[in-house]
């Protein structure tokens, strides 16, 4: 289904990532962005099931994709998320870690189901600093679509078309892709590094735009994500 008969943003200049749960299957994922960072998972065990409206990962299963610092050069974007919130454990939407360390440098989408919020977690051999979209508390089986976005400088988000309260563990300083410097993975629902974290996402859609989209676009995008029918 279209978005007013013919929007999509994976056509928006600066498109980076774009899955969508109608190309899934359980051993791929095509990304349709100009990258096409496809998604894997040749183990059976670890494979996710296709739901109705998402592709839903259970402990043990993720889809990766081997990549040395995806998105290094970008010191800003967009990241756009939609799914079903699952509360028996923590949503791993995207993340990107190193695999020699225990997390201690990544880069995770994800919706933390202690507090139910979402939360972009940022880490670069330090102190990991906990980005939280901190208005929307989320119930477990809703539906639930928006963004994270770092403008250089800070972050900003909204969930459910609702602007956010922005709260961190270190600080609103916006660092982004550009900032973790040992990164190997681009991985939904896990984080890999020496261990792994698996977690219960179910994913509708999931995009990223390493640009300053424009206010019509944004809009546009949000509306897109805003019906979990919305594919092509």
């Amino acid at each position: 289904m279209n978005y007013n008969g013919a929007f999509n943003p994976k056509y928006l200049t600066g498109t980076q990532l774009y899955f969508a749960k109608n190309t899934a299957a359980v051993s791929s994922w095509n990304d349709h962005s100009p990258n096409g960072y496809d998604l894997s998972q040749a183990v059976a065990l670890q494979q996710p099931t296709i739901g109705v409206d998402s592709v839903d990962f259970v402990p043990n299963q993720h889809l990766f994709r081997n990549v040395a610092n995806a998105f290094s050069g970008d010191t800003g974007g967009y990241i756009f998320f939609s799914g079903y919130y699952n509360n028996t454990g923590q949503n791993r939407i995207l993340s990107s870690c190193d695999v020699s360390t225990n997390f201690l440098y990544r880069f995770d989408v994800n919706v933390n189901s202690t507090i139910s919020k979402v939360q972009l977690a940022v880490r670069d051999g330090g102190t990991v600093n906990l980005i939280t979209l901190d208005t929307t508390t989320l119930t477990n089986g809703q539906y639930y679509y928006g963004w994270i976005r770092s403008d250089g400088s800070t972050y900003s988000g909204m969930v459910n078309g609702i602007s956010q309260t922005i709260t961190t563990t270190l600080a609103n300083d916006g660092r982004w892709w550009n900032f973790v410097t040992r990164r190997d993975n681009l991985v939904v629902g896990a984080i890999i590094g020496t261990s792994t974290a698996f977690g219960n996402a179910q994913v509708n859609k999931l995009y990223y735009n390493n640009t300053a989209i424009s206010a019509s676009d944004l809009w546009k995008t949000e509306q897109f994500f805003a019906n979990p029918l919305n594919y092509d």
